[in-house]
């Protein structure tokens, strides 16, 4: 399941209690950007931040299981509705809702 947060402080210790090694820096990720976690158990988590809200998803994609956090945030809610924003998968281009987890229709490139 997807999640989203609030992050008050500002401080990456605050959403993940200090536990878990950033992958791609040392930051939360800037707005419209993505960051990817990894935890223990080759666990992995994309952040994203869209219009102040941090949501999470897990990291790898369920259908190729390649990095989501390499992938593209899309908000055009005119061509994929009310369930942005998403995520689409780099290499199979597989949607998924930030807010909901659930997959949808491939980003056409």
């Amino acid at each position: 399941d997807a999640s989203r947060m609030k992050n008050p402080t500002g401080s990456t210790k605050s959403l993940n209690g200090g536990r878990g090694q950033e992958i791609t820096g040392v930051t939360l990720p800037a707005e419209g950007s993505i960051k990817g976690w990894q935890f223990g158990n080759d666990q992995t988590i994309a952040c994203a931040q869209i219009n102040d809200n941090y949501y999470g998803i897990q990291g790898s994609c369920p259908r190729c299981a390649f990095d989501l956090y390499k992938g593209t945030i899309i908000t055009d809610d005119v061509a994929f509705g009310k369930d942005v924003p998403r995520i689409a998968c780099p290499t199979c281009a597989t949607t998924f809702s930030l807010r909901t987890g659930k997959h949808g229709p491939p980003l056409k490139r």
